[in-house]
């Protein structure tokens, strides 16, 4: 299982990053797929340094197969931004900056985490935003 989640979850929040610029359904499941494995496979790497990987997943009231916090939300940014920034390039090169800034910002999350400075507080201001 991926860290980011389904194929499904990836594709809706990578669409709700370009409403409006046409071409969302040039966003297919294989796409996600392989996003998702780049955004595993780099979340892997930065967390080798510190962690045993691939993470465990854990149960969380009473779901089991969740991955901890906020790696699943990190996972999803990164692989949306792949994916946007990809498949956007030559179509709308402002959704594909979009992309490129969601990759960017899961990035320092990720980073963040690494350094012990993300907590409960930084995710809800993100998702704030």
């Amino acid at each position: 299982m991926a860290y980011a989640g389904s194929t499904s979850e990836v594709i809706r929040y990578a669409r709700m990053l370009v409403i409006g610029l046409g071409k969302a359904d040039t966003m297919q499941e294989p796409d996600a797929l392989l996003y998702m494995s780049d955004a595993d496979e780099i979340i892997d790497s930065m967390l080798s340094q510190i962690y045993s990987v691939p993470l465990n997943t854990i149960t969380r009231t009473g779901r089991p197969g969740i991955y901890p916090d906020p790696i699943p939300l990190i996972a999803k940014r990164l692989s949306a931004g792949l994916m946007i920034k990809n498949v956007y390039t030559e179509i709308e090169p402002n959704a594909s900056a979009r992309g490129e800034e969601e990759r960017v910002q899961a990035l320092d999350m990720l980073t963040e985490f690494i350094s012990g400075l993300v907590g409960l507080g930084y995710l809800i201001s993100v998702l704030a935003h």
